[in-house]
């Protein structure tokens, strides 16, 4: 199985997590296609709907859990 190349944000639920968010997401969101490199976000806490539809895929949890780090790592580039 190949990795899907993808932009990951750690502490996304934050306010920089959230303007990242926004930044990478800006234009093809606009034009209802998805990026290049999709966003696959990591934090503790889910995101808010405002912010969810924009990312690929969220993962709630540490970012100091090995195995939801190799998790996401097996699936994403």
């Amino acid at each position: 199985m190949s990795r899907n190349p993808s932009v990951l944000i750690t502490g996304a639920s934050g306010e920089i997590g959230h303007e990242l968010i926004a930044r990478l997401t800006a234009g093809p969101v606009l034009r209802q296609e998805e990026p290049a490199r999709p966003v696959v976000t990591l934090d503790l806490t889910p995101l808010g709907p405002d912010v969810a539809p924009r990312v690929r895929q969220q993962f709630v949890g540490s970012i100091l859990d090995p195995q939801l780090l190799e998790r996401i790592l097996a699936e994403y580039e």
